[in-house]
């Protein structure tokens, strides 16, 4: 499937398994992202291990990215959470994920049909325009953050600098909690990015390793407003 955006394709694997892969749109080759498996455990990493460290009370939640819905579902079956704003910048990975196509149905079942929850709200906007130029209340200030994006390359990298996690540390409730991905077996730019969330004004900011095979290292990091 060839999005706005990107070329979307989910694919069966022979342990019974379901990858996604993304790619340029109209070419043939895409990046396999993560497989039904594994995905467990990174999505554990990112939403439910900081949660545990941290013990806040999370009810108002934004996650930014993570349009297949699986940090959605890790996030809804939280206590407490009330409210859980999406922000997705591609309409056909909602679509998908919403179960809106009969034919293709892994991320709906996957995701355990989180878009469908009456606490989500989805907004299809860029992650950066939302942060940076979206009108900020006092009531919907986050007790959460999640930020679930692609590895920092040349198309990403705006979305792990200080200007854009001070953008983010202004949505958010004094002491509320930040979770992030790093990117995969490159440490050297990882550290950047506990630096830039110091730099941007968080506290406590704390990084984990974990072997993510087939996916390769992950760093997670967590921080508080």
């Amino acid at each position: 499937m060839n999005s706005q955006w990107q070329r979307i394709v989910l694919w069966d694997e022979e342990d019974n398994t379901v990858s996604l892969g993304l790619g340029e749109v109209q070419k043939e080759d895409v990046y396999w992202q993560f497989n039904s498996k594994c995905e467990l455990f990174y999505h554990w990493c990112l939403v439910d291990a900081p949660l545990e460290r941290q013990k806040i009370a999370a009810r108002n939640v934004l996650l930014a990215g993570g349009g297949d819905g699986l940090a959605a579902r890790n996030l809804l079956r939280t206590p407490g959470v009330q409210k859980l704003t999406v922000v997705e910048l591609d309409p056909e990975m909602v679509r998908l994920t919403r179960g809106e196509y009969p034919e293709e149905q892994a991320l709906y079942y996957l995701s355990q049909a989180s878009f469908l929850d009456p606490r989500v709200d989805i907004v299809v906007n860029d992650a950066e325009k939302f942060m940076k130029l979206g009108e900020l209340h006092r009531d919907s200030k986050y007790d959460m953050v999640v930020l679930d994006f692609p590895d920092p390359d040349d198309n990403t990298i705006n979305l792990y600098t200080p200007s854009f996690y001070k953008a983010v540390r202004k949505r958010m409730r004094p002491n509320a909690l930040l979770s992030l991905q790093g990117d995969m077996d490159t440490q050297s730019r990882t550290v950047d990015i506990g630096r830039n969330l110091e730099a941007a004004g968080f506290k406590g900011t704390h990084m984990e390793s974990r072997d993510m095979e087939p996916m390769g290292r992950g760093f997670f990091f967590s921080a508080l407003a």
